[in-house]
Protein backbone atom coordinates (compact mmCIF):
# COMPACT_ATOMS: atom_id res chain seq x y z
CA UNK A 1 0.00 0.00 0.00
CA UNK A 2 2.77 2.30 0.69
CA UNK A 3 4.96 1.71 -2.48
CA UNK A 4 3.59 4.47 -4.85
CA UNK A 5 2.95 2.14 -7.50
CA UNK A 6 0.59 -0.18 -5.32
CA UNK A 7 -0.52 3.22 -4.49
CA UNK A 8 -1.77 4.52 -7.68
CA UNK A 9 -3.17 1.42 -8.80
CA UNK A 10 -5.68 1.27 -5.79
CA UNK A 11 -6.22 4.89 -6.05
CA UNK A 12 -7.21 5.11 -9.78
CA UNK A 13 -8.09 1.71 -11.09
CA UNK A 14 -8.87 -1.01 -7.78
CA UNK A 15 -10.90 1.75 -5.86
CA UNK A 16 -12.56 -0.89 -4.52
CA UNK A 17 -9.73 -2.08 -2.51
CA UNK A 18 -9.27 1.40 -0.97
CA UNK A 19 -10.76 1.23 2.31
CA UNK A 20 -10.02 -2.86 3.02
CA UNK A 21 -6.48 -1.72 2.99
CA UNK A 22 -6.49 1.66 4.44
CA UNK A 23 -8.40 0.05 7.44
CA UNK A 24 -5.99 -3.09 7.48
CA UNK A 25 -2.47 -3.86 8.75
CA UNK A 26 0.85 -1.46 7.59
CA UNK A 27 3.45 -3.89 9.00
CA UNK A 28 6.03 -5.74 6.50
CA UNK A 29 9.08 -5.42 4.83
CA UNK A 30 7.66 -1.90 2.96
CA UNK A 31 6.15 -0.51 5.72
CA UNK A 32 6.72 3.25 6.46
CA UNK A 33 5.16 5.29 8.99
CA UNK A 34 5.66 8.35 7.97
CA UNK A 35 3.77 7.55 4.80
CA UNK A 36 1.21 9.95 3.30
CA UNK A 37 -1.68 9.12 0.83
CA UNK A 38 -0.55 11.31 -2.26
CA UNK A 39 -3.51 12.69 -4.24
CA UNK A 40 -3.20 13.77 -7.65
CA UNK A 41 -5.56 16.36 -10.11
CA UNK A 42 -8.36 13.36 -9.83
CA UNK A 43 -8.07 10.92 -8.19
CA UNK A 44 -10.44 11.46 -5.62
CA UNK A 45 -13.15 12.39 -8.42
CA UNK A 46 -13.28 8.16 -8.53
CA UNK A 47 -14.23 7.82 -4.94
CA UNK A 48 -17.51 7.12 -3.19
CA UNK A 49 -17.90 10.14 -0.77
CA UNK A 50 -17.20 7.56 1.95
CA UNK A 51 -14.19 6.73 0.91
CA UNK A 52 -13.02 10.51 0.71
CA UNK A 53 -14.03 11.11 4.61
CA UNK A 54 -11.99 8.00 5.23
CA UNK A 55 -9.01 9.18 3.34
CA UNK A 56 -9.70 13.06 4.58
CA UNK A 57 -9.62 11.41 8.35
CA UNK A 58 -6.67 10.09 7.71
CA UNK A 59 -4.87 13.14 6.76
CA UNK A 60 -6.48 14.90 9.12
CA UNK A 61 -4.64 12.45 11.77
CA UNK A 62 -1.38 12.88 9.92
CA UNK A 63 -1.38 16.98 9.89
CA UNK A 64 -1.50 16.77 13.98
CA UNK A 65 0.50 13.89 14.42
CA UNK A 66 3.70 16.16 16.00
CA UNK A 67 5.63 12.87 15.44
CA UNK A 68 5.63 12.89 11.72
CA UNK A 69 8.46 14.59 9.51
CA UNK A 70 7.33 18.12 8.60
CA UNK A 71 7.39 17.13 4.98
CA UNK A 72 4.90 14.41 5.56
CA UNK A 73 2.78 16.95 7.55
CA UNK A 74 3.43 19.02 4.23
CA UNK A 75 2.14 16.54 1.95
CA UNK A 76 -1.12 15.20 4.11
CA UNK A 77 -2.20 18.89 4.19
CA UNK A 78 -1.27 19.36 0.64
CA UNK A 79 -3.42 16.30 -0.30
CA UNK A 80 -6.72 17.68 2.07
CA UNK A 81 -7.18 20.36 -0.79
CA UNK A 82 -6.89 18.39 -3.75
CA UNK A 83 -9.76 15.86 -2.20
CA UNK A 84 -12.25 18.60 -2.07
CA UNK A 85 -14.82 19.39 0.52
CA UNK A 86 -12.07 20.34 3.25
CA UNK A 87 -11.56 24.24 3.47
CA UNK A 88 -12.87 24.68 6.89
CA UNK A 89 -9.71 22.13 7.45
CA UNK A 90 -7.47 24.33 5.93
CA UNK A 91 -9.09 27.67 7.10
CA UNK A 92 -8.56 26.45 10.72
CA UNK A 93 -4.37 24.80 9.98
CA UNK A 94 -4.06 28.74 8.15
CA UNK A 95 -4.48 29.94 11.29
CA UNK A 96 -1.96 27.48 12.96
CA UNK A 97 1.53 29.27 14.85
CA UNK A 98 3.85 26.70 12.35
CA UNK A 99 4.80 29.01 9.38
CA UNK A 100 5.23 26.10 7.68
CA UNK A 101 2.16 24.35 7.88
CA UNK A 102 -0.25 27.68 7.74
CA UNK A 103 1.67 28.73 4.32
CA UNK A 104 0.72 24.65 2.99
CA UNK A 105 -2.89 25.08 4.15
CA UNK A 106 -3.56 28.96 2.75
CA UNK A 107 -1.66 27.36 -0.75
CA UNK A 108 -4.31 24.61 -0.60
CA UNK A 109 -6.90 26.45 -0.39
CA UNK A 110 -6.88 27.41 -4.10
CA UNK A 111 -6.97 23.85 -5.00
CA UNK A 112 -9.77 22.63 -2.79
CA UNK A 113 -12.88 22.92 -5.15
CA UNK A 114 -14.45 25.84 -3.85
CA UNK A 115 -12.69 29.30 -5.28
CA UNK A 116 -15.50 31.87 -4.78
CA UNK A 117 -15.67 30.42 -0.49
CA UNK A 118 -11.79 30.48 -0.32
CA UNK A 119 -11.40 34.18 -1.64
CA UNK A 120 -12.45 36.04 1.29
CA UNK A 121 -10.21 33.85 3.70
CA UNK A 122 -7.55 34.05 1.39
CA UNK A 123 -7.65 37.80 1.23
CA UNK A 124 -7.38 38.28 5.25
CA UNK A 125 -4.23 36.08 5.13
CA UNK A 126 -3.11 38.62 2.07
CA UNK A 127 -2.31 41.24 4.62
CA UNK A 128 -0.71 38.86 7.36
CA UNK A 129 2.28 37.04 7.10
CA UNK A 130 1.46 34.11 4.72
CA UNK A 131 0.82 36.76 1.86
CA UNK A 132 3.44 35.82 -0.55
CA UNK A 133 1.42 32.46 -0.67
CA UNK A 134 -2.02 33.73 -0.41
CA UNK A 135 -1.67 36.12 -3.32
CA UNK A 136 -0.60 33.66 -5.59
CA UNK A 137 -3.56 31.17 -4.11
CA UNK A 138 -5.85 34.26 -5.01
CA UNK A 139 -4.72 34.03 -8.72
CA UNK A 140 -6.00 30.34 -8.74
CA UNK A 141 -9.26 30.62 -7.41
CA UNK A 142 -9.58 34.16 -9.57
CA UNK A 143 -9.46 32.00 -12.73
CA UNK A 144 -12.47 30.00 -11.74
CA UNK A 145 -14.80 32.27 -9.61
CA UNK A 146 -17.59 33.93 -11.66
CA UNK A 147 -17.30 37.42 -12.81
CA UNK A 148 -20.39 38.46 -10.53
CA UNK A 149 -18.74 37.16 -7.35
CA UNK A 150 -15.32 38.41 -8.39
CA UNK A 151 -16.07 41.72 -8.91
CA UNK A 152 -16.74 43.23 -4.45
CA UNK A 153 -13.78 40.71 -3.62
CA UNK A 154 -11.36 42.10 -5.83
CA UNK A 155 -12.86 46.18 -5.11
CA UNK A 156 -12.31 45.68 -1.57
CA UNK A 157 -9.05 44.38 -1.93
CA UNK A 158 -7.63 46.99 -4.26
CA UNK A 159 -9.10 49.63 -2.07
CA UNK A 160 -9.02 48.39 1.36
CA UNK A 161 -6.46 50.48 3.36
CA UNK A 162 -4.76 47.99 4.79
CA UNK A 163 -4.01 45.96 1.71
CA UNK A 164 -0.49 44.59 0.94
CA UNK A 165 0.96 46.21 -2.60
CA UNK A 166 1.11 42.77 -3.75
CA UNK A 167 -2.01 41.54 -3.51
CA UNK A 168 -3.60 45.52 -4.70
CA UNK A 169 -1.71 44.81 -8.02
CA UNK A 170 -3.17 41.46 -8.70
CA UNK A 171 -6.81 42.92 -7.55
CA UNK A 172 -6.11 45.24 -10.42
CA UNK A 173 -4.77 43.31 -12.86
CA UNK A 174 -7.73 40.67 -11.93
CA UNK A 175 -9.96 43.09 -12.80
CA UNK A 176 -9.20 43.96 -16.27
CA UNK A 177 -9.14 40.34 -17.11
CA UNK A 178 -12.09 39.14 -15.47
CA UNK A 179 -13.94 42.60 -16.32
CA UNK A 180 -16.65 42.00 -13.85
CA UNK A 181 -19.55 44.74 -13.30
CA UNK A 182 -18.11 47.74 -11.76
CA UNK A 183 -14.62 46.85 -12.73
CA UNK A 184 -13.90 50.32 -14.55
CA UNK A 185 -15.35 52.20 -11.56
CA UNK A 186 -13.25 50.44 -9.16
CA UNK A 187 -10.12 50.65 -11.49
CA UNK A 188 -10.49 54.61 -11.70
CA UNK A 189 -11.51 54.92 -7.85
CA UNK A 190 -8.22 53.40 -6.81
CA UNK A 191 -6.41 55.78 -9.78
CA UNK A 192 -7.93 59.07 -8.08
CA UNK A 193 -6.68 57.80 -4.53
CA UNK A 194 -3.86 60.50 -4.33
CA UNK A 195 -1.84 58.00 -1.82
CA UNK A 196 -2.13 54.84 -4.04
CA UNK A 197 1.10 53.51 -3.62
CA UNK A 198 3.45 53.87 -7.06
CA UNK A 199 3.40 50.43 -7.62
CA UNK A 200 -0.37 49.79 -7.59
CA UNK A 201 -0.91 53.04 -9.86
CA UNK A 202 1.52 51.70 -12.40
CA UNK A 203 -0.75 48.49 -12.43
CA UNK A 204 -4.24 50.15 -12.54
CA UNK A 205 -2.49 52.18 -15.42
CA UNK A 206 -1.44 49.26 -17.42
CA UNK A 207 -5.00 47.85 -16.93
CA UNK A 208 -6.91 51.32 -17.93
CA UNK A 209 -4.92 51.16 -20.89
CA UNK A 210 -6.33 48.04 -22.40
CA UNK A 211 -9.63 49.50 -21.99
CA UNK A 212 -10.20 52.19 -24.05
CA UNK A 213 -13.68 51.58 -25.10
CA UNK A 214 -14.30 53.28 -21.65
CA UNK A 215 -13.32 56.99 -22.82
CA UNK A 216 -12.89 57.73 -19.02
CA UNK A 217 -9.98 55.61 -18.54
CA UNK A 218 -7.83 57.40 -21.16
CA UNK A 219 -9.19 60.87 -19.67
CA UNK A 220 -7.47 59.69 -16.31
CA UNK A 221 -4.50 58.27 -17.76
CA UNK A 222 -3.34 61.80 -18.87
CA UNK A 223 -2.52 62.91 -15.13
CA UNK A 224 0.40 60.33 -15.83
CA UNK A 225 2.30 62.43 -17.92
CA UNK A 226 1.89 65.23 -15.31
CA UNK A 227 1.99 64.72 -11.47
CA UNK A 228 2.44 60.76 -11.59
CA UNK A 229 4.51 60.79 -14.50
CA UNK A 230 7.69 58.50 -13.20
CA UNK A 231 10.07 56.28 -15.42
CA UNK A 232 8.24 52.97 -14.33
CA UNK A 233 4.84 54.65 -15.66
CA UNK A 234 6.02 55.98 -18.73
CA UNK A 235 7.81 52.75 -19.66
CA UNK A 236 4.66 51.06 -19.03
CA UNK A 237 2.32 53.29 -21.08
CA UNK A 238 4.71 53.38 -24.16
CA UNK A 239 4.39 49.72 -24.62
CA UNK A 240 0.84 49.92 -26.14
CA UNK A 241 0.68 48.92 -29.74
CA UNK A 242 -1.66 50.81 -32.16
CA UNK A 243 -3.01 47.35 -33.26
CA UNK A 244 -4.19 46.45 -29.95
CA UNK A 245 -6.68 49.78 -30.07
CA UNK A 246 -9.77 49.85 -32.53
CA UNK A 247 -8.68 52.91 -35.28
CA UNK A 248 -11.06 55.09 -33.26
CA UNK A 249 -9.11 55.07 -29.90
CA UNK A 250 -5.76 55.81 -31.56
CA UNK A 251 -5.95 58.96 -32.00
CA UNK A 252 -6.47 59.55 -28.35
CA UNK A 253 -3.73 57.10 -27.04
CA UNK A 254 -1.39 58.80 -29.51
CA UNK A 255 -2.27 62.00 -27.94
CA UNK A 256 -1.21 60.57 -24.96
CA UNK A 257 1.63 59.11 -26.02
CA UNK A 258 2.63 62.72 -26.83
CA UNK A 259 2.67 64.17 -24.04
CA UNK A 260 4.05 61.47 -22.00
CA UNK A 261 7.24 61.69 -24.49
CA UNK A 262 7.30 65.36 -23.64
CA UNK A 263 7.35 64.66 -19.40
CA UNK A 264 10.36 62.36 -19.92
CA UNK A 265 13.05 63.53 -18.21
CA UNK A 266 15.16 60.56 -17.92
CA UNK A 267 17.45 59.61 -21.06
CA UNK A 268 16.78 55.42 -21.48
CA UNK A 269 12.85 56.83 -21.06
CA UNK A 270 13.33 59.10 -23.42
CA UNK A 271 14.26 57.23 -25.79
CA UNK A 272 11.86 54.86 -25.54
CA UNK A 273 9.59 57.18 -25.64
CA UNK A 274 10.56 58.70 -29.24
CA UNK A 275 10.16 55.20 -30.45
CA UNK A 276 6.94 54.49 -29.31
CA UNK A 277 5.76 57.80 -30.86
CA UNK A 278 7.32 57.37 -34.03
CA UNK A 279 4.74 54.14 -34.20
CA UNK A 280 1.53 56.34 -33.02
CA UNK A 281 2.43 59.56 -34.95
CA UNK A 282 0.33 58.48 -37.79
CA UNK A 283 -2.83 58.52 -36.19
CA UNK A 284 -1.72 61.72 -34.26
CA UNK A 285 -4.52 64.05 -34.63
CA UNK A 286 -3.53 66.75 -32.31
CA UNK A 287 -2.05 70.61 -32.42
CA UNK A 288 0.85 71.15 -34.46
CA UNK A 289 1.11 74.71 -34.11
CA UNK A 290 2.51 75.08 -30.63
CA UNK A 291 5.01 72.02 -31.37
CA UNK A 292 6.19 73.51 -34.94
CA UNK A 293 6.66 77.30 -32.97
CA UNK A 294 9.42 74.82 -30.40
CA UNK A 295 11.13 73.54 -32.82
CA UNK A 296 11.80 76.76 -34.52
CA UNK A 297 13.01 78.18 -31.10
CA UNK A 298 16.29 76.91 -31.02
CA UNK A 299 16.21 77.37 -26.90
CA UNK A 300 15.71 73.38 -25.69
CA UNK A 301 12.50 72.30 -24.97
CA UNK A 302 12.35 68.98 -23.72
CA UNK A 303 11.53 66.08 -26.06
CA UNK A 304 9.69 68.23 -28.45
CA UNK A 305 12.20 67.70 -31.25
CA UNK A 306 11.52 63.73 -30.95
CA UNK A 307 7.48 64.52 -31.54
CA UNK A 308 8.30 66.89 -34.23
CA UNK A 309 10.79 64.20 -35.83
CA UNK A 310 8.14 61.68 -35.67
CA UNK A 311 5.04 63.65 -37.27
CA UNK A 312 7.56 64.56 -40.30
CA UNK A 313 8.18 60.65 -40.41
CA UNK A 314 4.63 60.17 -40.72
CA UNK A 315 3.93 62.74 -42.73
CA UNK A 316 1.80 64.98 -40.59
CA UNK A 317 4.10 67.66 -41.03
CA UNK A 318 5.69 68.33 -44.42
CA UNK A 319 5.71 71.75 -45.83
CA UNK A 320 5.47 73.47 -42.34
CA UNK A 321 9.11 71.62 -41.94
CA UNK A 322 10.71 74.67 -44.61
CA UNK A 323 9.62 77.32 -42.51
CA UNK A 324 10.98 75.67 -39.30
CA UNK A 325 14.55 75.43 -41.11
CA UNK A 326 14.62 78.67 -42.37
CA UNK A 327 14.59 80.09 -38.76
CA UNK A 328 16.67 77.69 -37.80
CA UNK A 329 19.82 78.26 -40.27
CA UNK A 330 18.92 82.06 -39.48
CA UNK A 331 19.98 81.36 -35.80
CA UNK A 332 23.06 79.10 -36.83
CA UNK A 333 26.15 81.96 -37.16
CA UNK A 334 24.75 83.89 -34.29
CA UNK A 335 25.01 80.63 -31.66
CA UNK A 336 27.84 80.49 -29.13
CA UNK A 337 29.46 77.28 -28.36
CA UNK A 338 26.61 75.34 -27.39
CA UNK A 339 24.76 75.11 -31.16
CA UNK A 340 21.13 73.88 -30.55
CA UNK A 341 20.22 75.13 -33.42
CA UNK A 342 22.68 72.94 -36.10
CA UNK A 343 22.03 70.08 -34.15
CA UNK A 344 18.11 70.58 -35.13
CA UNK A 345 19.00 71.04 -38.65
CA UNK A 346 21.56 67.99 -38.50
CA UNK A 347 18.13 66.17 -37.59
CA UNK A 348 15.56 67.41 -39.92
CA UNK A 349 18.17 66.66 -42.87
CA UNK A 350 18.64 63.16 -41.45
CA UNK A 351 15.27 62.73 -41.44
CA UNK A 352 14.45 64.00 -44.68
CA UNK A 353 17.13 62.00 -46.03
CA UNK A 354 16.48 58.16 -44.74
CA UNK A 355 13.36 58.03 -46.53
CA UNK A 356 15.03 58.93 -50.11
CA UNK A 357 17.19 56.00 -49.83
CA UNK A 358 14.05 53.56 -50.69
CA UNK A 359 10.74 54.34 -53.01
CA UNK A 360 9.73 57.52 -51.30
CA UNK A 361 6.52 59.01 -52.20
CA UNK A 362 6.83 62.20 -54.56
CA UNK A 363 6.47 64.72 -51.93
CA UNK A 364 8.95 63.09 -49.43
CA UNK A 365 11.45 64.26 -52.81
CA UNK A 366 9.84 67.70 -53.16
CA UNK A 367 10.20 68.41 -49.66
CA UNK A 368 14.17 67.69 -49.97
CA UNK A 369 14.75 69.41 -52.60
CA UNK A 370 12.87 72.92 -51.56
CA UNK A 371 14.79 72.07 -48.12
CA UNK A 372 18.05 72.09 -49.91
CA UNK A 373 17.30 75.46 -51.38
CA UNK A 374 15.94 76.76 -48.00
CA UNK A 375 19.32 75.95 -46.37
CA UNK A 376 21.67 76.45 -48.99
CA UNK A 377 21.29 80.54 -48.44
CA UNK A 378 23.42 79.47 -45.16
CA UNK A 379 26.94 78.18 -45.68
CA UNK A 380 27.52 76.95 -42.78
CA UNK A 381 24.81 74.46 -43.70
CA UNK A 382 26.21 73.09 -46.80
CA UNK A 383 27.12 69.81 -45.60
CA UNK A 384 23.50 69.43 -44.41
CA UNK A 385 22.27 70.25 -48.28
CA UNK A 386 25.33 68.04 -49.58
CA UNK A 387 23.64 65.32 -47.83
CA UNK A 388 20.02 65.78 -49.07
CA UNK A 389 21.85 66.21 -52.25
CA UNK A 390 23.49 62.99 -52.44
CA UNK A 391 19.88 61.02 -50.94
CA UNK A 392 18.25 62.46 -53.72
CA UNK A 393 20.75 61.28 -56.39
CA UNK A 394 19.16 58.84 -58.78
CA UNK A 395 19.49 54.97 -58.99
CA UNK A 396 16.95 53.83 -61.61
CA UNK A 397 18.49 55.48 -64.44
CA UNK A 398 20.57 55.65 -67.50
CA UNK A 399 23.80 57.34 -66.78
CA UNK A 400 22.63 60.72 -68.19
CA UNK A 401 20.52 61.67 -65.66
CA UNK A 402 23.06 60.69 -63.21
CA UNK A 403 25.37 62.49 -64.56
CA UNK A 404 22.75 65.76 -64.61
CA UNK A 405 22.67 64.88 -60.72
CA UNK A 406 25.98 64.78 -59.84
CA UNK A 407 27.02 67.95 -61.76
CA UNK A 408 24.55 70.07 -59.56
CA UNK A 409 25.51 68.81 -56.85
CA UNK A 410 29.32 69.94 -57.80
CA UNK A 411 27.83 73.34 -58.81
CA UNK A 412 26.43 73.64 -55.38
CA UNK A 413 29.56 73.12 -53.77
CA UNK A 414 31.40 75.48 -56.04
CA UNK A 415 33.67 77.41 -53.80
CA UNK A 416 34.08 74.23 -51.02
CA UNK A 417 36.94 72.21 -52.36
CA UNK A 418 37.31 70.32 -49.21
CA UNK A 419 33.38 69.47 -48.72
CA UNK A 420 33.35 68.81 -52.32
CA UNK A 421 36.46 66.19 -52.01
CA UNK A 422 34.52 64.60 -49.31
CA UNK A 423 30.84 64.81 -50.71
CA UNK A 424 32.32 63.02 -53.98
CA UNK A 425 34.31 59.93 -52.14
CA UNK A 426 30.85 59.54 -50.07
CA UNK A 427 28.66 59.87 -52.61
CA UNK A 428 30.93 57.36 -55.48
CA UNK A 429 31.25 55.01 -52.04
CA UNK A 430 27.43 54.68 -51.80
CA UNK A 431 26.82 54.48 -55.75
CA UNK A 432 29.44 52.36 -57.02
CA UNK A 433 31.06 50.49 -53.91
CA UNK A 434 30.90 47.00 -52.67
CA UNK A 435 29.78 47.99 -49.13
CA UNK A 436 26.81 50.73 -49.71
CA UNK A 437 23.07 50.18 -48.01
CA UNK A 438 22.46 49.34 -51.38
CA UNK A 439 23.42 46.67 -54.43
CA UNK A 440 26.63 48.65 -56.26
CA UNK A 441 25.20 50.73 -59.47
CA UNK A 442 27.31 49.54 -62.76
CA UNK A 443 30.41 51.07 -63.56
CA UNK A 444 28.65 51.63 -67.35
CA UNK A 445 26.59 54.19 -65.52
CA UNK A 446 29.53 56.25 -63.96
CA UNK A 447 31.38 56.87 -67.42
CA UNK A 448 28.95 59.39 -68.96
CA UNK A 449 29.05 61.54 -65.37
CA UNK A 450 32.86 61.06 -65.48
CA UNK A 451 33.28 62.75 -68.74
CA UNK A 452 31.27 65.58 -68.39
CA UNK A 453 32.44 66.66 -64.84
CA UNK A 454 36.21 66.30 -66.33
CA UNK A 455 35.23 68.39 -69.18
CA UNK A 456 33.67 71.16 -67.37
CA UNK A 457 37.77 72.19 -66.18
CA UNK A 458 36.24 73.66 -62.43
CA UNK A 459 37.47 72.78 -59.13
CA UNK A 460 34.68 71.05 -57.48
CA UNK A 461 33.71 68.90 -61.03
CA UNK A 462 37.52 67.96 -61.43
CA UNK A 463 37.08 66.72 -57.51
CA UNK A 464 33.97 64.55 -58.41
CA UNK A 465 35.32 63.14 -61.90
CA UNK A 466 38.60 61.76 -60.25
CA UNK A 467 36.71 59.78 -57.68
CA UNK A 468 34.44 58.54 -60.68
CA UNK A 469 37.59 57.64 -62.19
CA UNK A 470 39.45 56.23 -59.41
CA UNK A 471 36.23 53.71 -58.85
CA UNK A 472 36.03 53.04 -62.69
CA UNK A 473 39.75 52.59 -63.39
CA UNK A 474 40.50 50.20 -60.44
CA UNK A 475 37.00 48.25 -61.45
CA UNK A 476 37.73 47.72 -65.20
CA UNK A 477 41.25 47.41 -64.84
CA UNK A 478 41.98 50.73 -66.11
CA UNK A 479 40.66 49.88 -69.49
CA UNK A 480 41.16 52.90 -72.26
CA UNK A 481 38.23 55.28 -71.41
CA UNK A 482 39.10 55.75 -67.40
CA UNK A 483 43.00 55.72 -68.54
CA UNK A 484 41.43 58.18 -71.24
CA UNK A 485 39.90 60.64 -68.21
CA UNK A 486 42.59 59.89 -65.92
CA UNK A 487 45.04 61.71 -68.27
CA UNK A 488 42.71 64.79 -69.23
CA UNK A 489 42.63 65.66 -65.50
CA UNK A 490 46.61 65.43 -64.84
CA UNK A 491 46.69 68.24 -67.14
CA UNK A 492 43.82 70.06 -64.93
CA UNK A 493 44.05 73.51 -64.30
CA UNK A 494 43.14 73.33 -60.62
CA UNK A 495 46.89 71.99 -58.54
CA UNK A 496 44.71 70.00 -56.38
CA UNK A 497 43.22 67.90 -59.05
CA UNK A 498 46.30 67.83 -60.90
CA UNK A 499 48.46 66.53 -57.82
CA UNK A 500 45.11 63.62 -56.86
CA UNK A 501 45.60 62.55 -60.51
CA UNK A 502 49.33 61.90 -60.50
CA UNK A 503 48.88 60.60 -57.47
CA UNK A 504 46.74 57.70 -58.69
CA UNK A 505 48.40 54.46 -59.84
CA UNK A 506 47.43 52.54 -63.23
CA UNK A 507 49.74 49.74 -62.25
Amino acid sequence: MTLPAVWRTVARRRTDLLLPLLDGRRDGRFADPAWVPRIDGGDAGRWAPDQRERIRAELTTAVHDEGLPIAARLAAIQATGRIGGGLDLLAAWADREETMLAEAAVTAMAHAGEPARAMPVLVGHAGGPASRVAVAALARCCRSTAPSLLGPLLEQALTAPGSKVTLRKLAARRLGSSRPPGAVDALLRAWADPGLHRDVRVAVASVLRTIPEDPRTLDALGDAAGRYAGELMLRTLFQAHPMEYAPAARPRYADLVRRLLMAADVPGVSFRGSKAFALWAHWYRGGLDEIIEAVADPVPAGEVMAVFLGLLRAGAIRSQALDVLARLAAAVPREDLGTPARRRVNAITQELAAPLEEEPEPWRRRLARDAMDVLAAQPLLLPQVAELGMALLPRETDGDELAEALCALADLLTDRPVLAARTAGTAVSELFGEYGRKPPLPMAVALPAARRLAGRGDLSGGLFALRLIRAGGQHTEWVAPWRELLRDLRDSPHLEVRQEAWDTSVD
